[in-house]
């Protein structure tokens, strides 16, 4: 059976709205149309992926001569003639499931009740429930209380002098309102629109974070989950996704230690991670999954400690991407960065891209990257967002 992959980046987004004929916004539209081959470096051999004949036919043309990746592109008029296929999107809601019903492949797509149960599941306040089951090390920090009510605001911040407010269900990076300087009638307009539209919302204290990482997964079945590693990535001000670091999982944990000493912490929380994410997830959800964590900084010891819980994202993500490139496609001697740039302007990205060609050509041997620049989807005069790496 093959499968079928498709980037659809505003899935959180169509969660969130759970209204099958949602239209995502215009930045969405074309991030998911300038990246749309980004699955073909995660995707498994012989699989297809979804996306417009121009400009990705030739790139993929191209990187399939100089590395080996084994996939084929399939456009939207010959989705229809496809049989014993198995759907793979970025995630999944029910505007992307009603697409596919559209291209005629009803027999491939989840049932109602599975989407009702992913996007209950996918909620901030599960994640905050599964925080509060993991045992309480010296070595963890980290609290999230679900607040229903302005007196739950109120009593929340009487003891945090800094905090966030999450809405319980929001894109990736969105919903957050920061409140760094206690709460403004800002933040109180802020909560009480998100508690009128989702009945509440999530308080999390503000912490001094040295490392954005996660522990990246698949769900295989209620009794199974495969651990698929390591991701360390960059975040905004905002929170908002920036790139990932590309490095072996070795490398990691040896950098976890030398900076922090928190190997064995670590390795001891993912034990108890993998346990409790079955536990909460495996019933109803088959797939990736990535649980965000941080490092953060305190003046009392341990200085150094772990939040193993800030988010848990039940679709593919960034990290894994970045985790199966460096693998698959990198040499293990190696390390760089994956970066998504935006430019609001036409053509910037694209003279981005040909200095970057220029200034770090790409060296490959026996199939591996040794150094250099590689756009990882095709770059045009009319390129809004761009997905490359940087290897050295």
């Amino acid at each position: 059976m093959r499968r079928l992959y498709l980037f659809n980046p505003e899935s959180d987004l169509a969660l969130a709205n759970n209204d099958e004929n949602y239209m995502p916004p215009q930045s969405a539209r074309k991030l998911a149309k300038d990246l749309a081959l980004l699955p073909l470096w995660y995707a498994e051999e012989d699989s297809l992926i979804l996306a417009e004949s121009y400009p990705n036919t030739e790139y993929l043309e191209w990187i399939q001569s100089i590395l080996p990746i084994k996939v084929d592109l399939l456009t939207y008029p010959e989705a229809s003639h496809l049989s014993d296929i198995q759907l793979s999107p970025w995630g999944w809601n029910k505007a992307i499931n009603k697409f596919f019903k559209q291209l005629g492949l009803n027999t491939y797509c989840p049932t109602d009740d599975y989407l009702s149960a992913l996007r209950h599941l996918t909620r901030r306040d599960m994640a905050a429930r599964l925080l509060k089951h993991l045992p309480k090390y010296d070595f963890i920090c980290g609290s999230s209380q679900i607040l229903m009510s302005k007196p739950d605001l109120e009593s929340f911040h009487s003891v945090n002098d800094s905090f966030i407010l999450k809405a319980p269900i929001s894109g990736s990076g969105k919903g957050l309102k920061w409140c760094r300087r206690g709460l403004d009638e800002a933040a109180l307009k802020w909560f009480n629109r998100t508690i009128a539209q989702q009945d509440s919302a999530i308080g999390e204290p503000i912490y001094s974070k040295e490392l954005d990482f996660a522990m990246e997964f698949e769900i295989i079945s209620s009794s199974e989950i495969h651990f698929i590693g390591y991701s360390s990535f960059e975040t905004n001000a905002n929170g908002a996704y920036i790139g990932n670091k590309l490095i072996s999982d070795v490398s990691f944990l040896e950098d976890i230690e030398r900076k922090y000493g928190l190997k064995k912490a670590l390795l001891q929380i993912q034990r108890d991670i993998e346990k409790l994410v079955l536990q909460f997830y495996g019933t109803d959800y088959r797939g990736c999954l990535g649980v965000d964590m941080m490092v953060c900084q305190f003046e009392s010891y341990p200085c150094f400690r772990i939040h193993p819980c800030v988010e848990v994202n039940l679709r593919m993500n960034m990290g894994i991407l970045a985790h199966q490139l460096y693998h698959r496609y990198i040499d293990c001697n190696s390390t760089g960065i994956y970066k998504i740039d935006y430019s609001k302007k036409m053509d910037v990205l694209y003279q981005q891209h040909l200095r970057m060609q220029k200034k770090y050509p790409l060296v490959i041997k026996e199939g591996k990257i040794v150094e250099g620049y590689l756009a990882l989807c095709p770059v045009t005069r009319q390129s809004q967002y761009h997905a490359w790496i940087l290897i050295e």
